[in-house]
């Protein structure tokens, strides 16, 4: 449902979105694509599970990647930053973290980054979600939804690229 209310309120907005995904593997963009008025909204993303596809498909610093890790603010920033310039969106959605069921990296199971990009500005916000590890993704999708949505409404007068 919230991946449908944001799909719904970016048609309205007339605004578009792309994203990132590691954490989730796709399931943001897989949910996005089944609303109908996703092709009014949505052009493709990208799904950078490893920390190389981060780096080669959007230019993640690997120092980023080496000194701060994955599942970290500077990464879900420079991941929502990238996609978003990538294919020329009015924002951008990161999703980095792990799903479990073990730590990743220093990071709690259910640790997860959600990243957001518009034409001026970026941000980060850290989560921690209990559940079994599909648990988890599901919450992820549905409050990076939330947080977007949120967003888009409250700064819809400047969105625009």
């Amino acid at each position: 449902m919230a991946v449908t209310e944001l799909a719904e309120t970016l048609a309205r907005l007339k605004l578009t979105v792309t994203a990132a995904e590691s954490l989730t593997g796709g399931l943001f963009q897989n949910r996005l694509c089944a609303c109908e008025r996703a092709s009014e909204i949505y052009p493709g993303g990208f799904i950078t599970y490893s920390p190389e596809a981060k780096t080669r498909l959007l230019g993640v610093s690997p120092e980023i990647l080496r000194k701060k890790g994955t599942v970290s603010e500077e990464t879900a920033i420079a991941m929502a930053k990238a996609c978003r310039e990538a294919l020329r969106t009015d924002l951008g959605l990161s999703l980095t973290g792990v799903g479990g069921p073990g730590p990743s990296e220093g990071s709690a199971p259910g640790t997860v980054w959600i990243g957001v990009a518009d034409c001026d500005s970026v941000f980060a916000r850290p989560f921690l979600f209990e559940g079994k590890p599909q648990e988890v993704l599901d919450q992820a999708v549905n409050t990076a939804a939330d947080l977007l949505r949120a967003y888009a409404l409250d700064n819809r007068d400047r969105l625009a690229c």
